[in-house]
């Protein structure tokens, strides 16, 4: 129990601190410089006035999977009102299967973003984000060599495509 309990605690410190090493790249943000991004998010191209529908999440995943051998779109299911729950697994091998072998140190974390209707903004941080984790090849090496990750931007699909003055 204690293992388990001591994994989970590294987990969690290792989230933080990936998502904290991030946080000086989207203080350093300049909207100009979008046009030499190769896939900007739909917050990114509309000068954060939009975001991403269902179907765009799911394509800008699949553009993210065709690009690097190290992404793989799945599907992890499906909402009550039947829309696709898209994830994407980031892996130092293409083949990963889930869960992990006992044997195998990397820990798995899983990132949800979308959660409640009308917070769309971890939705698009976490398309920026594996996007970005994907494009620096330094960065990309030290995450994945002792973790594997699953990103789940649109959680709430449902309540995603949900949008109007209450939501």
């Amino acid at each position: 129990a204690f293992k388990g309990c001591l994994r989970g605690v590294v987990a969690l410190s290792l989230l933080v601190w990936s998502i904290g090493s991030c946080a000086s790249c989207f203080a350093q943000f300049n909207t100009e410089s979008l046009s030499s991004r190769s896939l900007p998010t739909v917050a990114e191209k509309t000068a954060f006035s939009a975001t991403a529908t269902g179907p765009q999440v799911s394509e800008f995943l699949a553009l993210l999977a065709e690009g690097h051998a190290e992404a793989k779109h799945i599907s992890i299911g499906q909402t009550t009102e039947r829309r696709p729950l898209d994830a994407i697994i980031l892996a130092k091998e293409p083949s990963v299967v889930l869960p992990l072998p006992e044997n195998d140190p990397r820990l798995t974390v899983l990132i949800l973003g979308g959660i409640h209707s009308g917070e769309c903004d971890s939705k698009e941080a976490i398309l920026a984000l594996g996007r970005d984790w994907l494009a620096d090849s330094k960065k990309k090496k030290e995450l994945l060599d002792s973790m594997v990750f699953i990103l789940v931007p649109n959680f709430n699909a449902d309540g995603n495509e949900r949008v109007g003055g209450l939501h």
